[in-house]
């Protein structure tokens, strides 16, 4: 009964008719918040993500991840895609994870990945990420508490971050709180901890993303992965970087773009090596 009065509830919110009435009225505010207080409810056990034939759930226990929650609708495409990657032999890197909705729906699919290794340096985030890996009982997902650069160092990560799930903790923009974390370069890591190479790579990273693919540039090489890179334009020009350096760095080892779509202030591309053998 629950799950039905829910799936209702979701198509007044998002039917752009009933929404155009109830504004008219005055009531989709209302309506809108009560809706996020209903699903933040339920969400505390834990939620089924819906995206295509994986069976990952994921605790939605405040605003931050209800948004997240939210944000499958826009960001459906590009996930199923990357599960359409996915293999059994599958080694996937997931740099930015934060609660962890790519590497939950990845290892709940229906054909899991053999090696999955996170890294989320907020504290909130990689708790709430640690706790999603216990509620879905994943075996085969490492985390790593750190941030991922072009230089083995401390630095300042601008966050002002209270619960899990908030999208704000980056190198990029300052804030009015920061905490220092550790940063690896990722070539070194890899070496350091005996990980196993890539065949996909995603990151999400708030602007930080030419920061990290050049710290991977052995790895990227030598394995050749799929990358899933969301670019923030707006965030890289705080570092004096433009997106047409991020994508020229991966052109320069012989990547291909095959999928680009623009989604608000974020670009996500598809990049794949024209050496990987068929």
């Amino acid at each position: 009964m629950m799950p039905k009065f829910l799936k209702f509830l979701t198509k007044i919110i998002v039917n752009p008719k009933v929404k155009g009435f109830l504004e008219k009225i005055n009531l989709y505010y209302y309506l809108k918040n009560g809706y996020r207080s209903f699903i933040i409810l339920l969400g505390k056990r834990g939620l089924r993500l819906k995206v295509q034939d994986t069976r990952a759930r994921m605790i939605v226990s405040n605003p931050n991840e209800f948004s997240i929650y939210q944000s499958l609708d826009g960001e459906k495409v590009f996930l199923q895609k990357f599960l359409n990657r996915i293999n059994n032999k599958t080694v996937f890197y997931d740099i930015g994870a934060n609660i962890g909705m790519y590497s939950l729906c990845a290892a709940k699919y229906k054909v899991s990945p053999k090696f999955i290794y996170c890294w989320e340096p907020e504290p909130f985030n990689f708790k709430r990420l640690k706790e999603n890996i216990d509620l879905n009982d994943i075996k085969n997902i490492t985390a790593f508490p750190i941030a991922l650069g072009s230089k083995n160092a401390v630095l300042e990560l601008w966050t002002n971050a209270k619960e899990p799930g908030s999208l704000t903790p980056n190198f990029t923009r300052k804030s009015s709180k920061s905490i220092p974390v550790q940063v690896a370069r990722g070539d070194d890591w890899v070496l350091k901890k005996k990980l196993h190479l890539p065949s996909i790579i995603k990151i999400d990273v708030e602007g930080y993303e030419f920061n990290v693919l050049k710290s991977f540039e052995k790895t990227i090489s030598k394995s050749k992965p799929i990358i899933f890179l969301e670019i923030h334009p707006f965030f890289l020009k705080n570092l004096g970087i433009k997106k047409e350096q991020v994508l020229n760095f991966l052109y320069g080892l012989n990547y291909t773009t095959t999928f680009s779509s623009l989604r608000e202030n974020q670009e996500h591309y598809i990049l794949e090596s024209l050496d990987k053998e068929s």
